[in-house]
């Protein structure tokens, strides 16, 4: 009892001389070591500790994760026996065990050297899907040591053997494209080929000559001569005579489509159209 007192005094006598929050914080620390004892994790099962009454889990469903319950178990050990993590700073387990998350395995590192030293203990032999060389990676989905070859093995799984339409020779292609011709010049044939396929015969009017078009063409006469001339002989065609539909009037025009003598009633046509639509 005596004892107890005598350190519970002592205690008291450091407190008051701390001068940071974090002598504070390693004073208390001591005093709950000493009175009360020093907490240790507890093994629960293979998926659940227990530390300072608080019980943490396994995230992942691989079971090789970091045990956490709102902040990871092997921070909330180092924040007890050293107080609150400095900002970019990581803890790291020295012998790469996550399980062992004592506060003699965990070591307070940068962001930076966490990461470096990860990286070189991670680090692993791979050997070329396509070239066979070996090579170093830090992930083991790592199949190709250069993007060449990943791009030469992924030719190889796409392309297959063509014949050309034209000249018959033989040329890789990609198995979802549709290119029919081993060359350019190849393709200007086999379009020219196809195009005369699609040409149909037509009787120019003037002439009387034949001629090819193709079947989007509307194209009436054979050339530009022609087609000049039916202009020419449309114009010396007598004007139709046809009686006005709004006021009757007798009018002379050239226009099959032209119903009214004059703008006027063309204009009260339109209007009485638009007036049939609305009713």
């Amino acid at each position: 009892m005596k004892d107890q007192n005598k350190v519970v005094d002592l205690i008291d006598q450091l407190k008051a001389e701390a001068e940071t929050p974090f002598e504070l914080h390693r004073i208390e620390v001591l005093e709950k070591d000493l009175l009360e004892g020093a907490p240790t994790i507890e093994i629960i099962d293979e998926t659940h500790q227990k530390f300072n009454g608080t019980i943490y889990s396994k995230k992942d469903k691989e079971k090789t994760g970091h045990y956490f319950r709102y902040i990871p178990i092997h921070r909330a050990v180092w924040q007890y026996h050293n107080g609150e993590i400095p900002q970019n700073y990581h803890i790291h387990h020295i012998d790469g065990n996550k399980d062992n998350n004592s506060i003699e395995n965990l070591l307070l590192l940068t962001i930076a050297e966490h990461t470096k030293l990860h990286h070189q203990v991670s680090k692993t032999l791979h050997i070329c899907e396509y070239c066979g060389n070996e090579f170093w990676a830090y992930t083991n989905q790592k199949r190709f040591c250069s993007h060449a070859c990943y791009q030469k093995h992924h030719l190889q799984e796409t392309q297959e053997t063509r014949f050309c339409a034209i000249c018959g020779k033989s040329f890789s292609a990609d198995k979802y494209s549709s290119t029919a011709c081993c060359s350019k010049t190849c393709g200007h044939k086999l379009q020219s080929k196809t195009r005369t396929l699609a040409l149909k015969e037509r009787i120019c009017p003037i002439c009387g000559k034949k001629f090819l078009v193709h079947n989007y063409e509307q194209r009436k006469y054979c050339s530009a001569e022609c087609a000049n001339k039916a202009r020419s002989l449309s114009h010396l065609k007598p004007p139709l005579e046809k009686n006005c539909v709004i006021c009757g009037k007798t009018f002379f025009t050239k226009k099959k489509e032209q119903f009214c003598c004059s703008t006027s009633c063309a204009a009260i046509s339109q209007g009485l159209k638009k007036r049939k639509k609305h009713n």
